[in-house]
């Protein structure tokens, strides 16, 4: 996506975002927990860069961690560690691909079933996913 295409894709996903918590907030329950998770962002080749707006408008507003690092440097075992809470050679996924157990039937029927959305659905929380979820995802069991 290029430019203004970009732009209106992050602004769509903004008021989205919005509108679900504005629903989440009128609701008596538990707590609403916001979870924003983005990736690529490398301070030292600038990833923060394109995500100025994004960063004043709600990281400012949370937690943003400023020294983290990851279980591995690829987008799905990584993003599998974060839902997990396993390293990767307790959750299987080792590359981005089916065939290295990202998001293959074998991630969805074990690992998944043990994330932590998983747990959240369990305890009555209502849930909401935007964005990428793991690469090669074809269906989300959430």
């Amino acid at each position: 996506m290029e430019g203004r295409g970009r732009g209106i894709f992050s602004m769509l996903s903004v008021l989205i975002l919005l509108n679900v918590l504005q629903t989440c907030a009128s609701k008596k329950g538990p707590p609403n927990i916001v979870f924003i998770l983005t990736d690529d962002q490398d301070t030292v080749i600038g990833g923060e860069t394109p995500m100025t707006k994004t960063k004043k408008l709600i990281g400012d507003e949370g937690i943003i961690f400023r020294n983290m690092f990851v279980t591995s440097p690829l987008c799905c075992p990584s993003r599998s560690s974060i839902l997990t809470g396993n390293y990767v050679h307790n959750h299987g996924a080792v590359n981005n691909s089916v065939d290295g157990n990202c998001s293959s039937p074998i991630w969805q029927n074990q690992s998944e079933t043990r994330a932590f959305i998983t747990y959240l659905k369990k305890q009555k929380y209502t849930t909401f996913f935007a964005g990428k979820y793991l690469n090669m995802v074809g269906t989300c069991t959430f």
